[in-house]
């Protein structure tokens, strides 16, 4: 009796681990598709990401073309703008007053300085910018009809040194705004421009700028000198 009950035992064990089995096996049959499903899925994401990214790589790259273009194109510009100032001067601190001549206010300050320029040397020459409502006077700007005229007033100017005017090179906005950079970067009395360009006297080296980048440059490789 206890032999047939082990044996009917064990039959029954044998039938539930094959039952089992098959569970098993369909459950698995079943799932593998899924994942199948999703491993398959998962590889096309993968390719249209990859894709993406190359894509992604190519804009970027071609942004940057397109950018250094466009850096390019702006600086030409800025130097074509700054060449056809090349006649051109400011003059600050000449009192203003109502019915004025400019250009024989600039004559008479070029004698005083010692510069051989008269009325024929100037294309024309006026003041810019809004009337100051502290009675400041607006800065002359002056064309002259040819370089040599220009240089002849520009190389004066230091006769000027101690009184209220002054003379500037007539810069474009660009460069303006960089002069102004340049001018809280290193010693002011350093600082200098000719013919357009923005020139830093650091030891025995002539730093020269005309871009944020060349200032960016000079900086790193030219750190400021300050005044103990």
């Amino acid at each position: 009796m206890a032999s047939g009950t082990r044996a009917n035992n064990k039959q029954a064990e044998e039938i539930s681990e094959k039952t089992l089995q098959k569970i098993i096996d369909k459950v698995y049959e079943k799932y593998k598709a899924v994942i199948d499903e999703q491993q398959v899925t998962v590889k096309n994401l993968s390719d249209e990401v990859q894709k993406l990214r190359e894509v992604n790589a190519k804009l970027n790259d071609e942004i940057e073309k397109l950018q250094l273009a466009a850096d390019n194109a702006t600086r030409r510009f800025d130097e074509l703008e700054q060449y056809g100032r090349r006649n051109n001067l400011r003059i600050w601190g000449i009192k203003e007053s109502a019915g004025e001549d400019v250009d024989k206010l600039v004559v008479d300050m070029a004698r005083k300085i010692g510069a051989n320029i008269d009325g024929s040397c100037l294309d024309r020459a006026h003041r810019v910018g809004r009337p100051s409502s502290n009675n400041k006077p607006r800065p002359i700007i002056v064309k002259f009809t040819s370089y040599a005229h220009r240089r002849e007033m520009w190389k004066n100017k230091r006769a000027l040194k101690g009184s209220p005017v002054s003379i500037a090179e007539d810069l474009t906005r660009a460069r303006a705004a960089l002069l102004y950079k340049v001018n809280n970067t290193y010693p002011r009395k350093t600082v200098w421009t000719s013919d357009g360009v923005i020139l830093v006297k650091y030891n025995d080296t002539v730093l020269r700028m005309v871009t944020e980048e060349d200032l960016d440059e000079a900086y790193r490789r030219y750190p400021p000198i300050r005044d103990s």
